[in-house]
């Protein structure tokens, strides 16, 4: 079976961006930017590799994945995973 694409919900991407922009403007250091993403991309992997890794909320294909100081709520379709929103915790 081809891997699923993964796509990202608009509110998704302004979250990631808004967390971006708060670390920036509370003066973190770039390192902590940087372990953000790499914890993203970490857990997207671990997602396309198997889409049921998260915990399955009422919604019969919506997951949600503890990811860290992130969590990321997605939907697993046929060919698609959609990234709803992500929260920092």
């Amino acid at each position: 079976m081809a891997k699923r694409k993964v796509i990202w919900s608009n509110i998704a991407v302004k979250r990631l961006f808004t967390m971006f922009e708060s670390d920036i403007r509370r003066g973190k250091k770039k390192e902590d930017s940087v372990m953000t993403f790499k914890t993203i991309s970490k857990n997207l992997k671990e997602i396309r590799k198997n889409p049921a890794a998260g915990i399955r909320t009422s919604e019969e294909s919506v997951f949600v994945m503890n990811a860290g100081p992130l969590i990321l709520l997605y939907s697993v379709l046929d060919k698609e995973i959609v990234i709803h929103t992500l929260l920092k915790v």
